[in-house]
């Protein structure tokens, strides 16, 4: 088992419905590992267009209640460097 997992979100475009409802699953055997590194937008139509699907947005919800202090946001590329280089 590992002793990190990092799920990075930019969007919900895609399969990460299936992905994030696995990881809201897989209870205490991954949450108790799991940091998440989410992608905020300035703009909050952009923000809304980007996140627009209703499971996903509860299940990640979930997620971040779950894992509260494990879950750093980023803007942008440097941002994203950032968290990952301040994560443990």
């Amino acid at each position: 088992m590992p002793s990190h997992i990092v799920g990075v979100l930019e969007e919900y475009d895609g399969g990460h419905v299936w992905e994030l409802g696995f990881l809201c699953r897989q209870e205490t055997t991954v949450r108790d590992r799991l940091w998440i590194l989410e992608r905020v937008h300035d703009d909050a139509t952009l923000h809304r267009e980007r996140y627009d699907n209703g499971m996903a947005a509860s299940h990640l919800t979930m997620l971040e209640n779950a894992v509260s202090e494990r879950v750093l946001t980023w803007r942008d590329a440097g941002e994203l460097f950032e968290a990952v280089e301040s994560l443990p």
